[in-house]
């Protein structure tokens, strides 16, 4: 029993590694600071499914995307890549999911909260809904539905 445990442990640890692989060649274009476009994507989560067929990866259970000062934490996190292989959306779901990323250097980061965040990465927007919060500058906005747009820094 202790074997199988073992070689079950050893292939889901190198199903994560496959999959962040996967994501280290689909760079995801990152708003904020310049630095972390050049960073590599690093997922952890408790479960993956890849759907080459889809362009899709999804992640389930205290997933964590980390790209430079980028942090997404949720409960489920699926990353739609565009025929061109890169990240087109990255759909973050959870009992609040959280988008932070530092805009500018020696700035404060954003945060962004809600049950279902959506960043498109060619518009550069995040559309949060239900229970969504932004912290901007220390000023918090809150409602059903925000749309925030990364380039501009606008609400």
């Amino acid at each position: 029993m202790n074997m199988i445990k073992g070689q079950l442990g050893y292939l889901l640890h190198l199903m994560r590694a496959l999959f962040s692989l996967i994501l280290f060649a689909l760079p995801l274009h990152s708003i904020a600071l310049e630095e972390d476009r050049s960073q590599p994507i690093e997922v952890s989560a408790n479960q993956a499914t890849l759907d080459d067929k889809q362009s899709l990866a999804v992640y389930e259970g205290n997933v964590v995307l980390t790209q430079g000062s980028l942090i997404i934490k949720a409960d489920k996190l699926t990353i739609k890549a565009a025929k061109n292989g890169q990240v087109d959306e990255v759909i973050a779901t959870g009992n609040l999911a959280e988008f932070t990323q530092i805009p500018e250097p020696n700035k404060d980061p954003i945060i962004a909260k809600a049950e279902h965040i959506t960043y498109s990465v060619a518009q550069e927007k995040i559309v949060l809904t239900r229970s969504a919060s932004v912290i901007q500058n220390k000023n918090l906005f809150q409602g059903n539905v925000i749309t925030y747009d990364i380039k501009q820094q606008k609400l």
